[in-house]
């Protein structure tokens, strides 16, 4: 496999036009344009047959096709992308130095079907054709990002919280990653962007519509300061896509697979912010929640988050920056709380968690639970090292069992299930 951090190599125009197409028709993560790629042999395949109509397309795609010119709409979307470029937003695709490798990373993850409710997700947990982005690079955010939301209602136990740990993760180079939501979204990238010490790449926006199709004003005027600070707005909607509650869900799932963690800091039953919870789980990203007031109703979602094993506890910037690693690399952080650095001249550059789950699995494989038992590390850091080991080839998943390249037994094939088995052995709190 792949390393994650090998260096990208840039799509031909000709794919990015495909790609470009893609999104105008079907805005989004469609499963019908999924499924088109697969069966058509990839992008440049899916989009001529669907600017061909030669596969069966639901009314909707078909009417979206004839109304992008036919088969002149690939052409079409390439003179899009080349004006939206000249008006400050970019059409950024897998390859491109700003593509994050955090998304390569989250949605391999999630293909694999063993991150939390992964099967009932399946159609949708797909990494985007390409992204409509403006302002700094996205994957400098990206690099050290957690993902901070909540209720649209705040209290002043939710204000003060919410400041306290983006201020915190602020000051040690933490880029902070919301949804373009009021309530604690919306304070969340303020406070960011008003932190003393801010990184260079404060904060990344992620929006539910296109980029001109913000309509509330509030949000509007939060990207512009997003990007006037040095921050990034992103959407996977092209422009003149209005922001809908499917496309917020949606929205979602890129939220969590941007960052390395997501935090809900007050939510209550059926809040929307807990779906990007689900979606951290999903994709393989550290899930957290900050304990309310007890007797209140604007913190009951993170409670049963936290009591279900869906999250990590956490109560300041400090546990968010122990569980996913994320300020690791920032001088400020040397020395808190004891901490050295994760990567100080470890060999092959691996963090701690990774050396210490690298040296339990050996030629056996290994149930998630068992890897926990062995290393003796919280679940959400056992976690974040598969996660990574997986991405760079260094272990490999079959069903429950974990294990090295090339060492699986007929343990791990009879007992845990075939590598397409829909078993959850990372769903913190349920472990296998």
């Amino acid at each position: 496999m792949t390393d994650s951090r090998t260096p990208p190599t840039a799509p031909a125009e000709d794919e990015r036009a495909c790609r470009a197409y893609l999104n105008l028709v079907a805005p989004g993560c469609d499963p019908v344009i999924n499924r088109a790629i697969g069966e058509c042999g990839g992008i440049a395949g899916a989009a001529g047959a669907i600017a061909g109509l030669g596969i069966a397309l639901p009314g909707s795609l078909v009417a979206r096709v004839r109304a992008l010119g036919g088969r002149d709409g690939i052409g079409r979307a390439a003179r899009l992308a080349a004006a939206q470029g000249r008006r400050g937003v970019r059409f950024i695709c897998p390859g491109d130095a700003e593509w994050p490798a955090s998304l390569e990373r989250a949605f391999r993850f999630a293909a694999l079907g063993v991150g939390d409710r992964a099967g009932e997700c399946a159609d949708t947990a797909h990494r985007p054709v390409g992204l409509w982005v403006a302002g700094a690079a996205l994957a400098t955010g990206c690099r050290a990002a957690i993902t901070v939301t909540g209720s649209r209602r705040i209290t002043d136990y939710g204000h003060d919280t919410t400041r306290r740990l983006v201020g915190g993760l602020s000051r040690h180079g933490v880029a902070i990653a919301s949804g373009a939501m009021p309530g604690i979204g919306h304070l969340a990238v303020s406070a960011a962007l008003a932190a003393p010490a801010r990184p260079a790449h404060p904060a990344v926006m992620v929006l539910a519509g296109g980029h001109d199709s913000i309509g509330d004003h509030r949000t509007r005027r939060l990207a512009g300061q997003v990007r006037a600070c040095g921050g990034t707005v992103v959407t996977e909607y092209p422009p003149g896509t209005p922001a809908s509650f499917a496309r917020m869900l949606a929205r979602n799932r890129l939220a969590a697979a941007l960052a390395r963690g997501t935090v809900v800091v007050e939510a209550p039953e059926a809040c929307v912010a807990l779906n990007t919870l689900r979606w951290a789980g999903i994709v393989g990203s550290v899930a957290m929640a900050v304990p309310g007031p007890a007797g209140s109703r604007w913190s009951t979602g993170c409670h049963r988050a936290i009591a279900e094993g869906a999250a990590q506890l956490v109560t300041d910037w400090r546990g968010i920056a122990e569980l996913t690693g994320v300020a690791d690399d920032h001088p400020r952080y040397h020395g808190v709380c004891g901490h050295t650095g994760d990567r100080s001249g470890v060999p092959g550059e691996y963090s701690r968690e990774e050396l210490a789950v690298l040296s339990v699995i050996g030629t056996q494989p290994l149930t998630y639970r068992t890897v926990c038992a062995a290393t003796y590390l919280p679940p959400a850091q056992v976690t974040r090292a598969l996660v990574n080991l997986h991405a760079r080839g260094e272990v490999d998943c079959h069903g429950v069992w974990w294990a090295r390249p090339g060492s699986v037994t007929d343990r791990a094939t009879t007992a845990g299930g075939g590598c397409g088995s829909r078993s959850n052995p990372i769903a913190l709190g349920r472990q296998t």
